[in-house]
């Protein structure tokens, strides 16, 4: 098992985050007229992940696994394609090549996500062991990059 890390978070901080969100999901201009730093207006702008996606929506990795599966399948079809029926195999040929390159794209796609929650936690973790101070001038500095 990971080792997770877990950021104070309160309920007050948790209710005051949603209500933000609420607000400013409400009204367009809200953030604009905010005093929050672009950080935390970027925060409060980036779409709500829900925890248990709709059942008819595949996640990726569910996805490319059934990409995968409907490649084994196409290559168990190619096995019936008689050697002379030309559209067939070029039908064939056309369907894999994209089913091939939407894995490739899923793969890249899911390795870059996890790369990302990877660095998140790390920068999480190290914002957390911080002073408040420190964790005030962290911020300042990262929003001048941003």
């Amino acid at each position: 098992m990971p080792d997770y890390i877990y950021p104070k978070i309160t309920d007050d901080d948790a209710q005051r985050i949603s209500l933000a969100r609420d607000l400013a999901a409400q009204d367009d201009d809200y953030l604009e007229a905010s005093p929050y730093s672009d950080i935390v207006r970027n925060f409060l702008r980036s779409p709500v992940v829900e925890d248990t996606p709709p059942s008819e929506v595949l996640g990726m990795d569910e996805l490319q696994r059934e990409l995968s599966k409907v490649i084994v399948d196409l290559n168990e079809y190619k096995k019936n394609i008689e050697p002379d029926d030309t559209a067939g195999q070029n039908t064939y040929f056309r369907v894999k090549t994209g089913l091939i390159e939407k894995l490739v794209e899923l793969t890249e796609r899911l390795n870059k996500v996890k790369e990302l929650n990877k660095f998140r936690n790390a920068v999480f973790s190290c914002i957390h062991d911080m002073e408040i101070e420190q964790r005030a001038e962290f911020l300042e500095r990262l929003e001048s990059h941003v």
